[in-house]
Order: structure tokens, then sequence, then C-alpha cells
């Protein structure tokens, strides 16, 4: 009875590690699944070199003889531009371009610059102040400035003069400054083309104060230029590697532990459970509602072999009932299997000690 009670003791620490490498094995696939599906390649962003566009606008007003302003001639900071004081406006444009690292070679720079005189959502005129220019440079900075001016009391009766032709007066007339800029250097293996247009806005608001309000006087623009690079993550591959050990090894060990537990549970049965297993596929297990009743000649075979023959004859299932009965002081189960044929009923009964 002592090694009855090991035995049983050593399945069930058996089925225990089944069931422990059958849930590693889950986990280990499920790790394999997800380590796969990651890319084992990276991408990255190499910059090459990087430009920048830079340029200023300033300017300054030569004012007619005033109370307001002491008769000064010029417009100090702080004081507001009446566009009825203003006589000539200065503009100085100022532009520089450089690049990190330096080009090997010779760059080109080439510019132009317009104004335009505009009414929103109506007329405009244009006007060339600088024609097409070219610079060539071999430095990693390349910068030019002009100089612009303006006569405020000629604008101011070149649009009245507009106005009186359309008919159409507006609350403010817009004078732009406007650079268009063309750079074109070797960057390593490449050749650099770009383009950069900073425009400066004088806005005359003659029903809005009657003076002058200026914007964009300044912008700037950065770029940086390169390629990208795929390398391989090593640390993906050696996981996928040892993802593929780990779920291959547990399947090994699930295998053979699976196969050693049936092996144990076949070395355990008694020779009665080996032979229900063996012929499984043809024993019915009964719930017990046979008609006790019904008169019936019951044959009594030898083994269950025979009772096995005597059903793949006729056709008919065998039917298994078991329950314990008490022989004496000891516990045993009794197993009736039987066939019934019409009213002949075959039968084979077996008892075997219930185990403690």
């Amino acid at each position: 009875m002592r090694v009855r009670v090991m035995d049983d003791l050593g399945s069930a620490k058996r089925y225990l590690l089944v069931a422990i490498l059958s849930a590693c094995l889950i986990l280990s696939l499920y790790l394999t699944y997800r380590v796969q599906t990651m890319p084992a390649k990276e991408v990255k962003f190499v910059p090459s070199y990087k430009y920048s566009h830079k340029a200023s606008y300033e300017y300054t007003a030569t004012l007619y003889p005033s109370v307001l302003y002491d008769n000064r001639t010029t417009l100090a900071p702080g004081d507001v531009p009446y566009i009825p004081l203003i006589h000539l406006l200065n503009i100085s444009l100022k532009y520089e371009f450089w690049t990190d690292p330096i080009f090997k070679g010779p760059g080109n720079l080439s510019y132009t610059v317009y104004s335009i005189l505009e009414a929103p959502g109506g007329w405009s005129k244009i006007f060339l102040l600088t024609p097409l220019k070219t610079l060539h440079f071999n430095s990693s900075r390349m910068a030019f400035r002009e100089l612009y001016t303006f006569n405020i009391t000629s604008i101011g009766e070149l649009i009245h003069k507009i106005e009186l032709e359309t008919g159409t007066w507006f609350p403010y007339y817009n004078l732009r400054i406007v650079a268009e800029v063309n750079v074109s250097a070797p960057a390593g293996s490449d050749v650099l083309r770009d383009s950069f247009r900073p425009m400066m806005t004088v806005k005359l608001a003659y029903r809005e104060g009657n003076r002058l309000f200026f914007e964009g006087l300044s912008s700037e623009r950065s770029e940086v230029v390169g390629v990208y690079e795929e390398s391989e993550l090593g640390w993906i591959k050696f996981a996928r590697y040892c993802s593929y050990i780990l779920s291959i090894s547990l399947i090994i060990a699930l295998t053979c532990a699976s196969i050693r537990l049936h092996r144990l549970s076949e070395r355990t049965a008694s020779p009665l459970q080996r032979i229900i297993r063996k012929h499984r596929d043809v024993i019915v297990e009964s719930s017990g509602l046979l008609d006790r009743h019904v008169s019936r000649i019951i044959v009594t075979v030898k083994s269950l072999n025979d009772l096995v023959k005597i059903s793949e004859i006729s056709l008919k299932p065998i039917i298994h009932e078991k329950k314990s009965v008490t022989r004496g002081r000891t516990n045993v189960k009794r197993h009736v299997f039987y066939v019934l044929d019409g009213d002949v009923k075959y039968e084979y009964v077996a008892e075997e000690p219930t185990p403690r």
C-alpha cells in the first residue's frame, strides 16, 4: 500500500511538471511571435550638412520740418511715422547664407529685388529695384546688402492718381519689398539648389491713423540635408535565436514528459484497466437506466475479450457499470460489462481493489 501511495504522489508530480512545461511553452511561443514581428532593422537619419538663409530689413525716415518733432529731419526710435510728415523712406536689405560644414567647390548666388504697390484685393503695380545679379563664393558664408529709397510723397500722389482713374478708394495700401534669392552649391556628391523669398510690407494706413506700419522685418529658414540609413539590430536577431532554442527545448521536454507520464500510467494501471483502455471504442459507460424487471437470459463469458468478440459480431455496444462494494474489511470496485442482444444478456463481471 505504501508503494501505491508513493506511485500516486510521483504521478501527481509528473502531471504538475507537464502542466508547467505546457504553460512555459505557450509563453515561449507568444514571446517568439512578438520578437518575430519586431523589425530587425532600424532606419536612422544621418545629416550630411545644414544650411541657413537669413534676411533682415531696416528702415529710416527723412522728415519734413514739423512742430510735432521739433523740425527734426530724421525719425527717431519710438516716433510715430505719420505719412504727411515723411518725405523719404530708406530701407536697407541685408541677406546672409551659410552652411555647415563648408562646401568644397564654388557656389553661385543669384538674386533680384522688386517692390509691389497694391490695393488689398484690388490693383497692383510692380517696380524693379535690383535686376538679376549673380555672385560667386567659395566659403561657407555669403552675404549682400542693398539700400533703397522711397519717396513717400510721390507714392501718395501715385495712389491718389490711380484712385481717380479707377474710382476706387481703400482704407490702406501696401508697399511690399520682395527679394528672390536662388543658391546653387556643391554638397558632397549632390548639388544644393534652394530658393528664399524674404518680404517686407509697409502699410500705408491713410484711414487708420494716417501712419505707416511695418511687417516682415526679419525672416530666416534653416534646413538639414541627409540620408536615411538602415542598420541591423543585433539584439533582435539574438532574441529570435534564443526564442527558437527555448521553444524547441520546451517542446522536446514536454514530449518526453508526456511519454514518460503515459508509460507510467500504463505501468501502474491494473490488468482490467488496461483491457478497458484497449477496447474503449466499443465500451459504453452505463448511467444505471437498465430495466431490471425485463426477464432476459444471462450468459456469462470468461473474459472481456470474449465479450468484445460478441459485440463485434452482433454489432452491439458493450455497456459498462461499476460500483463499490465491501468484501469483509476490503473495499473493492465491481465492474459489470454486458451486451444486450434481444432477450439475451452477455455479461462479464470483474472486481479490483479500491486504492486508498
